[in-house]
């Protein structure tokens, strides 16, 4: 548990990072969408591939390096759960995905969406985290953490199709 938790602190830096671009796209894209929709999505699809330029390789080095990162961060006794580091990375990953998806909900001013998205969430971790933790430990902590991702991403993705915002615009 002491790994998990010391790679989810050295991604708490990357989580500012995507917590400063939030802080500062929404308020634009929201000016933007309160004029013009389809511009509101230019602008984040074009936020988001500029983010791009500072996530992807972060997560390239931490990914490849993991082994070698925890060995300096935790020692050779850590070293063999450089793993948690990879499954971090995935898990940022899709986080990353998300958070245009996630300014969207908010920029429309669906947050009470944000609100079943995380119910839904926790009640997957309710259902799911005594089998995942008993079977798969330290995987099945990451597979949770991802599964959860998987199910706010998805639930919103759903709510903005079903208010007719094309999400996959945003990705181009």
């Amino acid at each position: 548990l002491g790994a998990l938790r010391l790679s989810q602190t050295l991604f708490g830096v990357l989580n500012i990072i995507l917590q400063t671009f939030e802080n500062y796209v929404l308020p634009q894209a929201s000016k933007i969408y309160a004029t013009n929709k389809d511009s509101s999505v230019k602008y984040l699809s074009k936020m988001t591939k500029y983010a791009t330029i500072i996530f992807l390789p972060f997560m390239t080095i931490v990914f490849i390096f993991s082994n070698e990162i925890m060995l300096k961060i935790g020692g050779v006794k850590y070293q063999e759960y450089a793993f948690l580091l990879k499954g971090m990375t995935l898990l940022y990953v899709l986080i990353y995905i998300c958070q245009p998806i996630r300014i969207c909900i908010r920029m429309m001013l669906l947050n009470n969406y944000f609100f079943y998205a995380y119910l839904c969430s926790l009640g997957f971790s309710f259902i799911t985290s005594n089998y995942l933790l008993t079977h798969y430990r330290l995987n099945g902590a990451l597979m949770g953490l991802i599964g959860s991702q998987l199910i706010l991403m998805l639930f919103w993705s759903y709510i903005l199709y079903k208010k007719e915002f094309k999400v996959w615009k945003l990705f181009i």
